[in-house]
């Protein structure tokens, strides 16, 4: 998919229905030559805010995430935005945790949102008639042209092997 249309589909805001959204954001995909770690650091972040979402905006009623992913016309870029009608909550808008000193120190929890706003190229949050609104936004550089210096320097860091 590729272009300004949009994709939408809504998700009950359960942990169980997560595979069911990384489906549907994955095959917004389809087509593209998105890069591995491309799609794994977009897979990443939606877990994180999905999860988010399902375990905390609606406790301890139940709710739904409306997700739209739009992928732009070069097929370079795509923004996922989450939209939930739970309790008002800027993810973004904590300072990062800092480092523990050691691992008993580190405290449980709290890294998830650190870990979003380090895989994705932008995050931001609206609170809008009543909802929150989270998009993030991941894009990629095109392939190397086949022969390319690129391609050759990308072929050298693999040890020479080529992983097409």
């Amino acid at each position: 998919m590729t272009g300004n249309d949009a994709r939408r589909a809504r998700f009950a805001a359960d942990v169980a229905c997560e595979s069911e959204l990384q489906r549907f954001v994955a095959s917004a995909l389809d087509g593209t030559d998105a890069p591995a770690k491309t799609r794994l650091d977009l897979r990443l972040a939606l877990e994180e805010l999905f999860v988010n979402v399902a375990s905390y905006a609606y406790a301890p009623n139940a709710g739904a995430v409306d997700v739209e992913v739009r992928v732009d016309a070069e097929g370079r870029r795509i923004a996922v935005t989450l939209v939930d009608e739970g309790a008002a909550f800027d993810p973004f808008s904590r300072p990062d945790p800092t480092a523990p000193k050691s691992i008993e120190e580190a405290p449980i929890g709290g890294l998830g949102i650190k870990l979003v706003k380090s895989l994705m190229d932008s995050c931001s949050y609206e609170r809008a008639d009543g909802r929150n609104v989270v998009t993030v936004e991941k894009g990629w550089e095109a392939p190397a042209e086949e022969g390319s210096p690129a391609q050759a320097g990308e072929a050298a860091a693999r040890g020479g092997r080529d992983e097409r």
